[in-house]
């Protein structure tokens, strides 16, 4: 009797962890999403001192901004829509020399014509907002 209920214990406590992971998995993702979505719109207007502003990069400088956003114009920025986030991870990772948690959200750039290219964008909080440290866009990395 004994091992059913520590069986039975162990079990409740593992779903209840579970559904926390679940459950904190959507936890903040519109504003993520959001960072993404107005860094593709800042590329497509580009104006490339909104996209600096939304990239805290590590090791890209701004000229590297507009290089990405003029080279890949045409491709990735012209016909751009709006972003389907499709997965999300929160505080993946902390990093010892930066002090910051680092996430990572994924899913695709949809663009008017109705293509979809896959993206990852890993992002931290920074001053108290989403910011992109990295992104990738159809194999085309920042």
């Amino acid at each position: 009797m004994k091992k059913w209920l520590f069986f039975i214990g162990t079990v409740f406590i593992a779903l209840i962890v579970v559904a926390v992971q679940v459950w904190s998995l959507g936890t903040d993702i519109g504003p993520a999403e959001d960072c993404v979505e107005q860094f593709m719109s800042a590329g497509q207007s580009r104006n490339y001192a909104s996209a600096d502003a939304l990239y805290v990069g590590l090791g890209a400088s701004k000229s590297d901004i507009q290089d990405f956003i003029d080279e890949n114009y045409d491709e990735l920025f012209a016909e751009y829509e709006h972003v389907e986030s499709s997965g999300w991870r929160v505080d993946t990772k902390e990093s010892q020399s930066t002090n910051m948690s680092l996430s990572v959200i994924r899913g695709d750039i949809v663009y008017g014509d109705g293509a979809k290219l896959s993206f990852n964008a890993g992002l931290t909080r920074y001053d108290g907002s989403w910011r992109i440290w990295s992104i990738t866009i159809d194999g085309k990395e920042l």
